[in-house]
């Protein structure tokens, strides 16, 4: 699904859909290399709930961090879990269930190449 952006007259400089994207892309990639270890532990969460479940969501993955870690979230980091070719977006969506997030739509992953990550010795599957 593409989304198209538009401009809103009269706020120059205040909205633009390429640098917004940019930003995202560059935070997130940022977020990563800051927090490797975490991140990879939420891939391989992220791995394991879809292969029990079939699908997973951030949420998902968020609850099991905090669970086995007590990691309560991963920051900009976390728009990372799903990057890199191991998942594909279902074209399902829900509703997040973690207050902070305002019942903001999420992303349903599909495990599709697990081989991607399992190169990490550190965290085995």
């Amino acid at each position: 699904m593409v989304i198209k952006q538009r401009r809103i007259d009269g706020q120059q400089g205040l909205f633009d859909g390429e640098e917004s994207k940019s930003r995202k892309t560059a935070g997130m990639k940022l977020a990563a290399e800051n927090c490797p270890t975490n991140l990879e532990k939420a891939r391989t969460i992220a791995i394991r709930i879809a292969l029990r479940k079939g699908t997973v969501t951030a949420d998902d993955v968020g609850q099991a961090m905090f669970d086995k870690y007590g990691i309560r979230s991963l920051g900009p980091s976390a728009g990372a879990i799903f990057k890199g070719g191991a998942f594909e977006f279902t074209g399902v969506r829900v509703l997040s269930t973690r207050k902070k997030n305002n019942a903001r739509e999420l992303k349903v992953w599909r495990l599709t190449n697990a081989s991607l990550y399992q190169s990490k010795p550190f965290l085995p599957l």
